[in-house]
């Protein structure tokens, strides 16, 4: 009944809990003999709420995006959108190499080519005031609970990514 804290998980599902993040002390406990995975669930419900109200707001400002740019090339006033350089290249399967580029040189971890199932188109929008020419990638990420499908944005301007993001909460992709 007291509350502990999860230091790690180790072989046979076993956690090894202490009083306090700093304490000496320690003691093993079969997962299952806790409500660890309940008060993880707990917080990552939590969470995931949160981040569906920032992805619904992220995509309302996506749409609202297209529709100045689209705006603005219908004009001809292109000079807003010139501030990203040349637009990327992206091969007939969709792939991006300035992205595959980007995950050689280890600028982001937690993707690689050979888990993406999907490559989004290139399209130019503005984030945070900046233009960039992003693409989105699905893939599946392993986590504490297993699989869970994920899609990031990769952020280019003049021939380099400039960071990666999650796509629902803008959040940068380690």
């Amino acid at each position: 009944g007291r509350k502990v804290y999860a230091l790690s998980l180790g072989e046979n599902s076993e956690l090894t809990l202490a009083p306090s993040a700093t304490s000496p002390i320690r003691a093993t406990l079969p997962i299952d003999d806790t409500d660890f995975k309940e008060t993880i669930g707990a917080a990552y419900d939590a969470w995931t709420t949160q981040m569906v109200a920032k992805a619904r707001a992220r995509h309302e400002h996506q749409i609202a995006q297209r529709d100045r740019i689209a705006r603005l090339e219908a004009s001809g006033d292109i000079s807003a959108l010139e501030g990203a350089g040349d637009r990327p290249v992206q091969e007939e399967d969709g792939k991006v190499p300035l992205m595959l580029e980007s995950m050689f040189n280890g600028d982001v971890t937690e993707i690689s080519p050979e888990i993406i199932e999907e490559w989004g188109p290139i399209v130019q929008e503005e984030i945070d005031g900046e233009p960039y020419w992003t693409a989105t990638v699905s893939y599946s990420a392993m986590t504490l609970f297993g699989k869970i499908q994920s899609e990031a944005q990769a952020l280019m301007r003049h021939g380099k990514v400039r960071k990666w993001i999650y796509t629902g909460s803008g959040e940068v992709v380690p």
